[in-house]
């Protein structure tokens, strides 16, 4: 009985271990607009979901014109820009 514990044991290790992926591998990133350290920013990220590597010329494009649009509403337009005051201003 004993040595079908150590054989059901082994046999689920080695399944969570086939499961579990071996490394982490991050993916290309560009950075838009950088208007400092994200530990006091709120950080915005656009995922090319959908675009094929062939497309990424227009993922990028695409990218940059959701930025600028984003940015050109209200609130967003007044805060694109680093500021040198503390704050946003209305």
């Amino acid at each position: 009985m004993n040595n079908a514990k150590t054989i059901v044991v082994c046999i689920l290790v080695f399944f969570m271990c086939a499961l579990i992926p071996r490394a982490v591998r991050a993916e290309p990133f560009t950075t838009i607009v950088n208007n400092g350290d994200s530990a006091n920013r709120l950080d915005i990220v656009i995922l090319g979901d959908g675009y094929t590597s062939a497309e990424m010329g227009k993922y990028r494009s695409d990218a940059q014109s959701f930025v600028d649009y984003f940015f050109a509403q209200m609130p967003f337009q007044h805060i694109r820009t680093t500021s040198t005051s503390t704050g946003l201003t209305w």
